[in-house]
């Protein structure tokens, strides 16, 4: 796990202990250019796989 999700964790524990009913902020998840890279290659080699084998 990450140390930024485990800080949003433990501070949502705190909120809850305090009787916050929604303690975790809703966060959109940005996808980092890098990792669409990443995934980019793993499919080409993936089919590069598959149409070889």
């Amino acid at each position: 796990m990450m140390l930024k999700d485990i800080q949003a964790l433990e501070n949502a524990a705190r909120m809850a202990m305090a009787g916050n009913d929604d303690p975790l902020p809703i966060q959109a998840q940005s996808l980092k250019p890098s990792y669409y890279g990443g995934l980019a290659f793993l499919i080409v080699v993936c089919a590069g796989y598959l149409f070889f084998a």
